[in-house]
């Protein structure tokens, strides 16, 4: 019965949590102003590894923004790729009306991405800067949105949604990142909610570049192979607390492909789970304990249920009461979202994703990864 009293605790904490973070996604409102005049200019900043497979939709979307060409530059930085994306970039935009150049990556830390993004920033023009990932797609009301949000808002930084894409309902792998997509967009939105920041997405974040200097940039994190999202945002929120916001508008979400197999998908889950230990904000650390322990604890407590036999009712039903809260917490996020989901896979899901979680946050304080072809320890 010991089990079955701990994984109750461990639920009710959980249940707490998630409604804390369900009402932050209901306080947070969209964004409907829209300003008369284009006002801010941008660098947008992409940094790519052998991504000539992938690059192409994201340089169709650029050429397709909806605002002024002399209001926004193009800063792609090459991170040593392998393969031919290069080439494909210069032949994609070469007669293209785009402000656009390419930079190689100047190496100074541990951390190839945040090397990519200040590389880009020290060459960049404009005040605003504006990061996404080369295999993304954005919206062509894009910067007009964003520009419109600065002008009413006044903010330092704004993060923006992101969403998953798949072809395929079937592919549970595909269902899987999906899913969970929705859910961490659940998180970040819940604790914009509260004007508590939690999480951001480097796919789609924009930041004063001023501030960013100010900051001194990645100083004191840069050792770190991934954050560069979390970690500037936790950094500019100790200097201006009101004036990070996140933008709540459909016409705003950034899309990402799925990753195809496994594999790529636990290393690069692993590579997100390596940066919770050294985050300073300890709502969103003490969020992310709730979530893995109480996933730990349901996994553990469903592997026993062949030596707690007699307790089998109340763990299948604390066990179905979680993905209930899950599955209404979602939906909130899910409305906004509006992704293609296969409800199948989701009651599969939500069996299997303890056992997933779990591995990975152990893997995330015990292991490295691999990522673009590099190995990574932490």
């Amino acid at each position: 019965m010991i089990v079955v009293h701990i994984l109750a605790i461990a639920t009710l904490i959980y249940f707490l949590a998630i409604f804390y973070l369900t009402y932050g996604v209901y306080k947070l409102r969209r964004f409907k102003q829209m300003a008369d005049t284009t006002v801010n200019q941008f660098s947008i900043v992409i940094p790519f590894r052998n991504e000539a497979d992938r690059i192409i939709p994201l340089l169709i979307s650029l050429n397709e923004l909806e605002y002024p060409r002399d209001k926004f530059e193009v800063i792609l930085v090459d991170d040593d790729s392998t393969d031919s994306s290069v080439m494909v970039i210069e032949e994609h935009l070469q007669n293209s009306t785009l402000d656009w150049k390419i930079k190689p990556n100047k190496r100074k830390t541990a951390s190839p991405k945040k090397d990519a993004i200040t590389t880009a920033i020290t060459s960049s023009r404009n005040d605003w800067i504006v990061t996404t990932d080369a295999d993304c797609i954005i919206p062509n009301q894009w910067l007009k949105r964003i520009d419109s949000f600065i002008q009413k808002q006044d903010p330092v930084m704004v993060c923006g949604p992101v969403s998953f894409q798949a072809s395929r309902l079937w592919s549970l792998s595909s269902q899987y990142q999906i899913v969970e997509g929705i859910a961490l967009q659940g998180v970040s939105m819940g604790g914009f909610g509260h004007e508590s920041p939690l999480l951001c997405n480097g796919a789609n974040l924009a930041y004063k570049k001023e501030i960013f200097q100010q900051a001194c940039g990645y100083t004191g994190n840069s050792e770190i192979a991934s954050g560069d999202d979390i970690f500037l945002m936790e950094s500019l929120r100790r200097k201006h607390p009101e004036r990070i916001r996140f933008i709540k508008d459909r016409a705003v979400i950034v899309k990402t492909p799925v990753m195809k197999n496994w594999r790529d998908i636990i290393q690069q889950r692993i590579r997100w789970g390596s940066k919770t230990s050294r985050q300073r904000n300890w709502t969103a650390k003490g969020i992310a304990i709730i979530i893995t322990v109480s996933n730990l604890i349901l996994g553990i407590a469903l592997l026993s249920l062949p030596f707690n036999w007699q307790s089998k009712d109340l763990i299948i039903q604390i066990g179905c009461s979680k993905i209930v809260l899950d599955l209404y917490f979602m939906a909130q996020t899910h409305l906004f979202l509006r992704q293609k989901l296969n409800f199948l896979m989701i009651i599969v899901l939500a069996v299997i994703y303890p056992f997933i979680s779990s591995y990975i946050a152990i893997r995330s304080i015990f292991g490295g990864y691999t990522w673009k072809g590099r190995e990574f320890r932490h």
